[in-house]
């Protein structure tokens, strides 16, 4: 990785594989399932994603509009996502729940999915509402919104294992600590490539 965490800690590890290096079945029914839609395009329109189509995936999916480097919102929340965390995050700019320093990591790699374009493993830490420290994986790929620039992302999230305990808060916070990031090739290389 080539990004600073804005003067705290180090950049997290970084790998490229050029497929989906996980044997977890929910990354693989999302991929399977992301790759039937794009079909001999490299990124599908969102509009051809229908979640619901996907049911034993719903709950634990999200979707955010990338508004701005600095605005990407929850357009949609599994509720998986808020059993886990103790918020319905939809409608929320996700930075209001990163803390400081990993707000350039996060907007550098969320636009780098959807502009590269590429395919993101990412294994981190969240701190839930409840002071629990979560070991997350999350798969996240590309959706592109009409012929307009404007870009979404779906991605997956799943617990690993719990780390720890902290004490409890207001909201929880994402991506705590990152751990391993790995690019992966949708057809069009990885950022990896261009080091």
């Amino acid at each position: 990785m080539t990004s600073t965490e804005d003067g705290v800690g180090s950049p997290p590890a970084a790998r490229a594989s050029n497929t989906l290096e996980s044997e977890q079945p929910l990354f693989q029914a999302l991929f399977e399932y992301w790759k039937e839609v794009r079909g001999s395009a490299i990124i599908p329109q969102a509009s051809e994603v229908d979640p619901a189509s996907i049911p034993q995936l719903f709950k634990h999916i999200a979707i955010f509009d990338l508004n701005g480097p600095e605005e990407i919102i929850y357009r949609l929340a599994g509720t998986g996502i808020e059993e886990r965390t103790g918020i319905d995050p939809t409608g929320m700019n996700l930075f209001d729940l990163v803390p400081a320093h990993r707000r350039t990591f996060t907007s550098e790699t969320m636009w780098r999915i959807a502009t590269h374009p590429v395919g993101m493993l990412l294994e981190y830490e969240n701190i839930l509402r409840n002071g629990k420290r979560a070991e997350m994986r999350s798969l996240y790929l590309p959706l592109r919104v009409g012929t307009s620039e404007k870009m979404r992302i779906i991605s997956i999230h799943v617990i690993e294992k719990t780390v720890g305990f902290e004490e409890e808060r207001t909201n929880p916070e994402f991506a705590a600590v990152i751990n391993q990031l790995t690019w992966i090739d949708i057809g069009a290389g990885t950022p990896l490539d261009k080091i």
